[in-house]
């Protein structure tokens, strides 16, 4: 099995109401889905507005289409809400047919939705296929869940093969930065110097410093990507 993460564009939704939606909408993050059978769904969503000073329930209403809605919090002009939807009144692409499984978060701005599944089936094959009909996919990453790294306890293993993905970094380069964030590298002032890294793992200050660069990298390629 492995877990994907890409993107596409908004255009592929398969409700073209929420491709107009832009206008007062900025940014919808589906933080969870529950009770979700292909045709009725709960679903956990944090949606920011474009200005704080809306009628938030009506434009839901208007978007979404729910069958009924909760809002949970409002801070500013984030709303943090629970509703009930429709297939179609959903986020989908058009046309993904196969073995996989939605993994949220979803994330969808006015270029694109980061979703990441979970897929038995070869993936190469079945992209070629999305690539044909999906504009502007992208694959972010590709985990295969045996590469969760053996040194994390087993508790925090179970968690990532479980639920959310997250970037593939080395074996090496994994415990270098977990190290370094752990005992506040990256606190300002720093806690612990790249010198001090060095001499914990008994490599050189280079090394270390390439190691968290490129973790660096693979980290915020994965997240802002």
């Amino acid at each position: 099995m492995k877990i994907v993460k890409l993107r596409y564009g908004v255009e592929n939704l398969f409700s073209l109401k929420l491709l107009n939606s832009f206008t007062e909408i900025k940014f919808i993050e589906v933080i969870d889905i529950f009770h979700y059978n292909r045709l009725n769904f709960y679903t956990l969503k944090r949606i920011t507005f474009k200005d704080k000073n809306m009628d938030y329930e009506k434009i839901i209403n208007k978007v979404f289409q729910p069958s009924s809605f909760q809002i949970l919090e409002e801070k500013g002009n984030i709303v943090l809400c629970i509703m009930t939807l429709k297939r179609e009144s959903g986020f989908w692409p058009k046309i993904i047919s196969g073995s996989w499984v939605i993994c949220p978060p979803i994330i969808i701005d006015e270029e694109f939705i980061k979703i990441s599944i979970i897929i038995k089936d070869k993936f190469e094959d079945i992209y070629k296929k999305w690539s044909k009909i999906i504009d502007k996919i992208e694959v972010i990453s590709i985990n295969n869940l045996h590469n969760v790294p053996e040194q994390l306890d087993l508790q925090t293993r179970q968690v990532l093969r479980n639920t959310h993905p997250y970037p593939y970094f080395p074996i090496k380069q994994h415990e270098i930065a977990l190290f370094a964030t752990r005992k506040g590298y990256y606190k300002s002032p720093k806690k612990i110097s790249a010198e001090e890294l060095a001499a914990h793992f008994n490599i050189s200050i280079s090394a270390v410093n390439e190691h968290l660069r490129k973790a660096e990298k693979t980290a915020m390629h994965y997240l802002f990507s």
